[in-house]
């Protein structure tokens, strides 16, 4: 896949994710004309509940909860939007769908299936259905 300025810069963001977040990992990932999929790693997550594993103290003293999944694509989601923006010049422009879809890996043989699928989904990209 060969990015254009739109997906360079979401390459950039999503590199920055573990720059930002020290409890998270990335692995595999691609950026595609329409969507993205990666492989997100939390460390230190336990449970789906937080408690007090889930709570971090940071440098200031301040105790805070760890990020979910969700806030990583959030907080991903928005950065793109807010560079988007303004490289294009567009200051309302939409840039993501709603929502995004997740799935918990359990075991190393569902990491490695997922791996493969996201290896490997440019050479699927002419059978996208949003492909244009």
């Amino acid at each position: 896949m060969i990015l254009n300025n739109a997906g360079r810069l979401a390459y950039m963001e999503w590199q920055k994710t573990q720059e930002l977040r020290a409890n998270i990992v990335l692995h595999d990932f691609v950026i595609m004309p329409n969507h993205f999929h990666a492989i997100v790693e939390i460390v230190g997550a336990h449970c789906m509940r937080p408690d007090s594993s889930d709570i971090e103290q940071t440098e200031q003293g301040r105790v805070q909860r760890a990020p979910t999944v969700g806030d990583v694509i959030r907080g991903y989601k928005s950065a793109v939007t807010k560079s988007l923006r303004n490289l294009q010049g567009s200051p309302n422009s939409k840039i993501w769908q709603r929502n995004y879809y997740e799935h918990i890996i359990r075991n190393e043989a569902a990491y490695l299936k997922i791996a493969d699928y996201i290896q490997t989904n440019p050479q699927r990209w002419l059978e996208d259905t949003y492909y244009v």
